[in-house]
């Protein structure tokens, strides 16, 4: 799911690169795209400031070096995708996923804004108990946002991160209603998913890549993987950062050292705030799977399976 016509289309270049032609061509790749909604209740944007100007006028550039399969003109995935932006579609198309009766995973690494209207339409099971719970599909959110023991990067004295920053009430919506959805929430806020190792990861990735699929003849042939992640660092040294991190939980859980906690969200200014033992019942609260610590080196022996196409999910989980 993305915020744009322009996202929807990298990600169904990168569902062609991955999967080929002939299963695009088919529709039998088994992945939706839908474009969600552009701006949050508040209307904020990073476009609202000249770096976030200057990364959506660099966006175009940095796509083109990836290597991307091109897209023909009837390449629209399963046939059903939503080529406007719609925060009711969006909706819609998570609701489905999530009243289903599939174990799911839901991976939020932007603004809340669509999930939290899907939350809306989804029924709260009948029965809370924990034999029910248990014996339900398992359901899990994954978050890359907050800032909750550590400084935030947005917002008033810089008390938010930028993904609850730019939509709060979103956010507080999630949280408020997340007990009825899920069963786990997974994050990882500004203390891990920080900028801290970008220098040696970016390092790792291009050094691996030429380690590993080299000009001689005992190297592999570069997989797609590592060729996207190669020049996604070289374009944006940041990617390989921030949202990668918070996306270890769905590959390793060694690499977050996690610790329940309750954390509420301020509906205005986006702020999250880790509440003292006995207060989880607050409105906006939620119980989540903090990480607190980051294991760099297995976080690089991740990477590094991800590149040669290798790598085993929820290694140690």
């Amino acid at each position: 799911m993305t915020d744009s016509v322009a996202g929807a289309s990298v990600v169904r270049r990168l569902v062609k690169s991955f999967m080929g032609e002939e299963r695009v061509a088919k529709g039998d790749t088994g992945i939706r795209v839908v474009v969600g909604g552009k701006e949050s209740l508040e209307g904020r944007s990073i476009t609202d400031y000249e770096w976030g100007r200057d990364y959506r006028n660099r966006y175009d550039g940095i796509v083109e070096t990836l290597g991307l399969a091109e897209l023909d003109n009837d390449d629209d995935g399963n046939g059903d995708d939503e080529e406007e932006g719609s925060v009711d579609a969006a909706a819609e198309a998570l609701a489905s996923v999530l009243s289903s009766n599939q174990p799911t995973t839901v991976l939020c690494l932007g603004p809340h804004t669509n999930l939290a209207a899907a939350m809306s339409k989804i029924p709260p099971p009948f029965n809370s108990s924990t034999e029910y719970q248990s014996q339900s599909p398992k359901r899990n959110l994954v978050i890359m946002g907050g800032a909750v023991h550590c400084e935030g990067n947005m917002g008033p004295n810089n008390q938010a991160e930028l993904n609850f920053w730019a939509a709060p009430s979103a956010a507080r919506t999630v949280f408020h209603r997340s007990s009825h959805i899920f069963q786990s929430i997974q994050m990882a806020d500004l203390s891990t998913a920080n900028e801290l190792y970008s220098d040696r990861i970016s390092s790792f990735i291009t050094s691996h890549y030429h380690g590993t699929h080299g000009n001689d003849e005992t190297t592999k042939q570069p997989t797609v993987a590592a060729g996207i992640i190669k020049s996604l660092v070289e374009g944006h040294k940041s990617s390989c950062v921030y949202d990668p991190i918070a996306a270890s939980f769905l590959f390793d859980l060694r690499v977050l050292k996690t610790k329940k906690e309750w954390i509420s969200v301020d509906s205005v200014t986006g702020a999250t705030t880790g509440l003292k033992e006995g207060n989880g019942g607050e409105e906006g609260a939620a119980m989540v799977d903090l990480a607190m610590n980051f294991d760099v080196d297995r976080y690089l022996a991740m990477i590094g399976g991800i590149m040669e196409g290798v790598v085993d999910r929820n290694e140690g989980g």
